[in-house]
């Protein structure tokens, strides 16, 4: 389990509120620093070495220092990030991590952006972070049981042979308290999870890519072309060929 308890923090970057548009594209190369970031609205997909992982309202993101990935607005929103430098972190991918109450750690970041204004701001900015990196264990403890299981899912939730037994079984523990858990813990049971993910995944293949359609089904986990369009339509109310038409973007 990830833990923040080796962290010192040596400077305070920049902290602001990034506005991101739907179809966002920015490609990072080496990130000269560490990041934190939260979500208010929207969604960002970010692409680290062929894996996606969707920072949203549901998860706080690290984004490690030198690392290069490809980010993404799949949908329009805001989202508060600090820049840092430190010690003792040692992360060579994006981290995600699932939030109970995402509003406090919203709170503590308005807070740390309005010190950020006055002069002789950085200790007291040094101070926040620490503590929202305190809170951050803490929810890695309570959650850290899933952990395993979020994980995997982010690197393989187009794999057909997923199932509860199985996250329960990367996880240690039942398949009955998994499923107890990870409902309580995320607001949405492991099905709807991965089928989130999957659809997420189509929606940025369908935009960015020119897969055709029986392609992206396939690459997201969806059995067959006619279950994918059926499944796909019922989450957005468009089919997969009138989404491509609606949200491309043009390649040149």
């Amino acid at each position: 389990m990830f833990t923040f308890d080796q962290v010192v923090v040596t400077s305070v970057d920049g902290v602001a509120t990034v506005y991101s548009e739907k179809n966002r594209v920015l490609n990072m190369v080496d990130r000269p620093w560490w990041g934190l970031s939260f979500c208010i609205d929207g969604k960002i997909t970010y692409t680290h070495k062929g894996v996606d992982y969707v920072s949203d309202q549901s998860c706080a993101v690290i984004l490690p220092k030198g690392a290069s990935y490809r980010l993404f607005g799949s949908e329009t929103g805001r989202f508060p990030l600090i820049n840092f430098q430190c010690k003792g972190l040692s992360l060579d991918a994006p981290l995600l991590i699932p939030l109970a109450n995402p509003d406090g750690y919203l709170a503590s970041f308005e807070t740390l952006e309005r010190g950020m204004l006055f002069p002789n701001a950085h200790t007291k900015a040094m101070s926040i972070l620490y503590d929202l990196f305190y809170r951050l264990s803490g929810e890695q403890t309570e959650q850290g049981i899933l952990f395993p299981a979020l994980q995997f899912l982010q690197n393989h939730f187009a794999d057909s042979d997923i199932s509860n037994p199985l996250l329960a079984q990367k996880c240690g523990i039942s398949e009955v308290y998994f499923r107890q858990l990870f409902t309580k813990q995320l607001g949405i049971g492991p099905k709807q999870y991965v089928l989130d993910l999957r659809l997420g995944s189509a929606k940025q293949l369908l935009s960015n890519t020119l897969l055709s359609i029986e392609a992206v089904g396939e690459a997201c986990g969806f059995p067959n072309p006619y279950h994918f369009s059926r499944t796909f339509k019922n989450a957005t109310g468009l089919t997969p060929s009138a989404y491509r038409r609606k949200n491309k973007i043009d390649m040149v």
